[in-house]
């Protein structure tokens, strides 16, 4: 379910202020039982069947750089990019390699040239950010025409994700339920606004000049798209 954003800087900020509250913590979902240990290989795997190392990759919402370290070790030129300030200050803290580099951004605006990059990849970031088509453009913009992007979106099919919009539903019509839901969870709901079928990223992504060429992972709580830049 895609959702309407009344005040777009106002979600922005409450987003920031989340992932910001997490960071200190959130390196733990990466350890050797951690619940997005799979997320590495899931994205690795891919990217080495699309473009090879040392090709640039863009990390796009890098969080506390797990992923990007990943990708670094197997040889990519990794520049991760995250709007939580605290993310980006663990992620420069836990690593440092000639291949990797963190910037924090403030607006949907890339501090990258056109076609910097070969490729870029976003672990579960797109379903927060708004407005999502600028942020679709400008990714198109810093990666290259051929380039891949490989992205994980919520899977709205799956029971998981039925469960959720429930909620959601549920706090809109009687809103002082949502004061007696544990307060992650309501912040983690209510920063998730773009739920959407594959059929409406493949539009959504196809104005921003992506061609999605596949989509994996249908019966998973996560969808993983791969759209090539035209």
């Amino acid at each position: 379910m895609k959702t309407g954003i009344a005040n777009p800087w106002q979600h922005v900020r409450q987003v920031e202020g989340y992932f910001d509250s997490l960071a200190g913590t959130w390196e733990a979902h990466y350890s050797a039982e951690g619940s997005m240990r799979g997320r590495l290989d899931r994205f690795r795997v891919p990217l080495m069947s699309q473009i090879l190392p040392p090709a640039p990759v863009l990390d796009f919402g890098c969080g506390s750089g797990d992923l990007s370290a990943y990708l670094a070790e197997a040889g990519y030129e990794i520049h991760g990019v995250d709007r939580a300030r605290a993310m980006i200050q663990r992620a420069r803290k836990r690593f440092a390699s000639p291949l990797m580099e963190f910037s924090e951004v403030q607006n949907a605006q890339l501090p990258f040239f056109d076609g910097q990059f070969a490729a870029c990849v976003s672990s579960s970031v797109l379903e927060y950010v708004a407005p999502l088509a600028i942020y679709l453009t400008e990714l198109r913009r810093v990666v290259k025409k051929g380039g891949v992007a490989l992205v994980t979106v919520p899977n709205p099919y799956h029971p998981v994700r039925m469960v959720e919009s429930m909620e959601k539903t549920l706090w809109s019509m009687i809103p002082r339920i949502g004061n007696h839901w544990p307060e992650g969870r309501v912040r983690y709901l209510n920063a998730s606004v773009n739920r959407m079928r594959p059929e409406q990223w493949r539009r959504e992504m196809a104005a921003a000049r992506w061609r999605v060429e596949w989509v994996e992972g249908t019966s998973k709580p996560l969808v993983m798209i791969c759209a090539r830049a035209i």
